[in-house]
């Protein structure tokens, strides 16, 4: 290995849960190091593997505050930090060590150290090393040791073929990688909530494809809106570059005559029908949606088990405990929020005002017999079109094959 220098500089990598998968370990580890290289593939060159329980990777010093920026929104990912790499030999390690507080951003008057020896076979011990270092340090350039409140901390890994220097960490999103969790499509609607529950999908290594119902009366419409710049930021997480548009008119015009009956309940009844009609085709086995309990009067315990009446995948509510200001807070955190806040003719706008909170399942059923909406379902899911990012985040609308949907379901189940 290199040693790093002005040409070339590396990151060091260190996951958390990933560590606790036992015999699947290398599976996950995996996952996450091909997660990295995609994430950074345009930055060559750049070196990405395994070593000895953390993941180094290699960049041009040029490229390595992009790199970082990046490799802070990759999940799996617990922790990073800018690193140096040198040989294992004591004469190295201390050169190294040296260059590294010496060539540190803020005035260093104390410091601490931190050694961990995964190779046992080197002829000294983590502590020995600690010891020896510390002493060398402090006399060639005259800092202290501080156990407690020190100016650095200087952390050194040693592995069988490099020693990894380090100082300050920066968090990743934790997690696991995407890829690990299956796939899952997502229901994504223009407001706050839906992002966040793609982003914590994402966090458990969910693939997700997203499906959006629009308002307009060509997909078209939805080139110019908030939904490609919601999808464009959750793409910085590992997100898809692309989501299902299915058009809102057919569901509209099948229950004009239901009145009220037809609200907020039914309609999202019918965007899981039309994810399921999806699911087989793009190969997910499960349904993703944004409800939270209570937040609002559709989301009540009973409405939500009468919107899955039926349904033979299950459907993830990674914010169903979560209560507002804590979905706000998220969104915030990862970008979405004042996406959300856009103008927007949202699908559930056009809907009852006046949802009901006890909803049964039977009159759900009863409701959707009415309206035909098991056949609707399947001509909607037919009608799909898809809007795919370009690179620089802008919007077009492709047509989706009909083969997705081979025939009609049986009977008023999904199954």
């Amino acid at each position: 290995m290199p040693v790093s220098g002005e040409r070339e500089r590396a990151v060091v990598v260190h996951y958390a849960e990933l560590a606790l998968k036992g015999q699947n370990r290398a599976k996950y580890v995996g996952a996450l190091i091909k997660n990295l290289q995609a994430a950074l593939s345009d930055l060559d060159p750049v070196n990405v593997r395994g070593v000895q329980g953390r993941i180094l990777v290699e960049v041009p010093a040029q490229k390595l505050e992009i790199a970082c920026s990046r490799i802070q929104k990759i999940f799996g990912v617990a922790w990073f930090a800018e690193a140096s790499t040198t040989g294992t030999a004591y004469p190295a390690i201390l050169s190294a060590s040296l260059s590294k507080l010496e060539s540190n951003h803020k005035p260093v008057t104390s410091f601490r150290l931190e050694a961990r020896r995964s190779d046992k076979s080197l002829p000294f011990k983590s502590s020995e090393l600690v010891i020896r270092l510390g002493s060398d340090i402090s006399n060639q350039l005259g800092l202290k040791v501080n156990l407690d409140h020190p100016d650095v901390n200087l952390r050194i890994d040693i592995t069988s073929e490099a020693a990894i220097i380090y100082s300050e960490k920066r968090r990743g999103p934790g997690g696991l990688p995407i890829g690990v969790g299956g796939k899952v499509i997502h229901l994504m609607s223009g407001g706050i909530d839906s992002p966040v529950a793609a982003w914590l999908l994402m966090k458990r290594g969910c693939v997700l494809s997203y499906l959006h119902f629009y308002p307009f009366a060509s997909a078209e419409g939805v080139v110019s809106s908030k939904i490609p710049k919601l999808v464009s930021k959750l793409r910085e997480y590992g997100g898809a570059d692309s989501v299902l548009l299915a058009p809102f008119s057919q569901y509209e015009l099948a229950t004009l005559s239901l009145g009220e009956r037809s609200d907020a309940v039914l309609f999202r009844y019918f965007t899981r029908l039309v994810a399921t009609r999806l699911a087989e085709t793009l190969g997910c086995s499960a349904i993703g949606t944004g409800d939270s309990i209570g937040q609002v009067a559709s989301q009540t315990s009973e409405n939500l088990a009468a919107m899955d009446y039926g349904s033979r995948l299950p459907v993830f509510r990674p914010l169903l405990t979560y209560d507002k200001q804590e979905i706000v807070d998220r969104a915030k955190a990862i970008g979405t929020y004042e996406i959300a806040l856009e103008d927007y003719k949202d699908c559930c706008s056009l809907l009852s005002s006046h949802p009901r909170t006890k909803i049964s399942a039977r009159s759900i059923i009863e409701s959707a017999e009415k309206a035909e909406l098991y056949r609707v379902a399947d001509e909607v899911a037919r009608k799909v079109t898809l809007l795919r990012l370009r690179p620089n985040g802008s919007a077009f609308i492709t047509p989706l094959l009909s083969r997705l949907v081979k025939g009609p379901m049986d009977g008023n189940q999904d199954s």
